[in-house]
């Protein structure tokens, strides 16, 4: 994974809002996803122009993937406490920062081939635990 400094900027932001609240793990598996989904921009849209943000969230996903990189985290965690408790519950009860990253996009993120695209962004975190600092 190569981020530049605009990139690393958005991914410090998404970490620091995230680690208190999901721990170290989570708060990687959160930057590791939106670098997937959107290559860390605040403003990329996807899908044909139905899906927004640094998750490309759909319109009907409360109004995530609008505003700042601090304003969409704020709109995840939202989501996490509301109807997406149960990838709250998987992305918590992770063990480490890989694993954590699979739950992220298993349960929160859901894509096509699920499975596939949840190792190959979980084999993407070790390196951005490395640059914060979590073992």
């Amino acid at each position: 994974m190569v981020i530049d400094s605009a990139q690393l900027a958005v991914a410090d932001v998404i970490f620091t809002y995230f680690r208190p609240l999901l721990g170290a793990y989570g708060a990687i598996a959160a930057v590791v996803n939106a670098e997937a989904e959107s290559g860390l921009n605040p403003n990329a849209v996807g899908d044909g122009h139905t899906s927004f943000g640094l998750w490309q969230m759909h319109a009907d996903r409360a109004g995530a993937g609008k505003g700042t990189a601090l304003q969409q985290c704020q709109a995840v965690w939202a989501q996490l406490q509301g109807s997406e408790q149960d990838a709250l519950a998987g992305i918590k009860a992770a063990k480490s920062s890989a694993d954590a990253t699979r739950q992220w996009c298993l349960l929160f993120e859901r894509p096509a081939n699920a499975n596939h695209v949840a190792n190959a962004r979980a084999a993407e975190a070790p390196w951005l635990a490395a640059h914060f600092g979590v073992k």
